[in-house]
C-alpha cells in the first residue's frame, strides 16, 4: 500500500480523516512537527496525518492561568 500524507486545514477535516481511516481499518500516525518520531518503537502505517497547519492559541486567560492551543501549536508559540 502506498504511503499517504495528509495535512488537514481544520479540526473537522482532521476528524473526517481519522474517521475514514478507522472505517477502512487503516493504521495511521498523527504527527505535529515530527521532532520526536525517532523515539520509541517504529509505527507501521500507510497514512500519516500532520497537525502542523492546525496551530494557534484559541483561548488565553492570564488572570485565570488558562490557555487552550490547537493541536499543531509549537511550544515556542505557547511560551
Amino acid at each position: 500500500m502506498e504511503q499517504q500524507h495528509l495535512r488537514p486545514g481544520s479540526e473537522r477535516e482532521l476528524q473526517r480523516f481519522i474517521a475514514d481511516a478507522a472505517h477502512a481499518r487503516r493504521p495511521l500516525e498523527i504527527v505535529g512537527a515530527g521532532t520526536k518520531r525517532s523515539m520509541g518503537r517504529p509505527v507501521n502505517q500507510s497514512l500519516t496525518i500532520t497537525t502542523a497547519s492546525l496551530s494557534g492559541i484559541k483561548l488565553y486567560e492570564p488572570t485565570e492561568l488558562v490557555m487552550s492551543a490547537r493541536a499543531g501549536t509549537t511550544l515556542a508559540r505557547v511560551e
